[in-house]
């Protein structure tokens, strides 16, 4: 009986090294716990296959504003975007906007930014995910510290800029820099007219004078 028990003692310590040696898959064994779990799919990373893709939702687009737009894009994506801040501020201060910008996402949004400084007055901020860009952009254009900030090559204007207007947020220098050339494309253009129409009103030996 002795024998016996030994012997099955001598067999569960060897299962038990075969345990120990045995490789254990630890994203299969995540993956397994998470179905049992039944987790949310909108609660899965962004890059996790099994988290459905978000349409865009065209109740929520403002066609005078690019930010709607952009923002119901680029949902379920990290996006990045530049933001140009008024001349002048200090390292320290620049530090501390940012610090107060990540506080208001946060508190309002449940989200939190990353930061890079690139130059004296640029920055490099990304977005955990796109659907965020509105919030974002709003809060950016009520702060007299920042100038612009860039989404898909276009500069909008934020509170600090000298031509930002409150009832056009969706202005942007790109769009004023057009306008801007479109008047003074129209006014050679005029001016041209202006100068062939009083050619033509003087009389003919006038003409052969001049």
């Amino acid at each position: 009986m002795k024998i016996l028990h030994l012997l099955r003692l001598g067999a569960f310590v060897a299962a038990d090294k075969r345990l120990e040696r045995k490789e254990i898959d630890l994203r299969k064994l995540e993956k397994e716990y998470e179905e049992e779990d039944d987790m949310e799919l909108e609660d899965l990373d962004m890059w996790d296959e099994r988290k459905p893709k978000q349409g865009m939702d065209t109740r929520k687009l403002d066609g005078r504003d690019h930010i709607t737009t952009w923002s119901e894009a680029k949902k379920g994506q990290q996006l990045g975007m530049y933001v140009n801040t008024v001349p002048g501020l200090s390292e320290v201060e620049l530090k501390n906007l940012f610090d107060l910008w990540q506080m208001n996402m946060i508190n309002c949004c449940n989200f939190e930014l990353t930061f890079l400084p690139l130059e004296e007055e640029r920055m490099l901020v990304l977005l955990p995910d796109g659907k965020h860009l509105k919030d974002f952009g709003t809060m950016l254009r009520q702060d007299k510290n920042c100038l612009t900030f860039v989404v898909e090559n276009t500069h909008m204007l934020c509170g600090g800029h000298p031509e930002w207007d409150p009832k056009r947020p969706g202005k942007n220098v790109e769009a004023m820099e057009k306008w801007d050339q479109y008047h003074k494309d129209k006014k050679i253009e005029d001016t041209k007219k202006k100068v062939e129409g009083w050619k033509e009103s003087i009389p003919v030996e006038k003409k052969d004078e001049l």
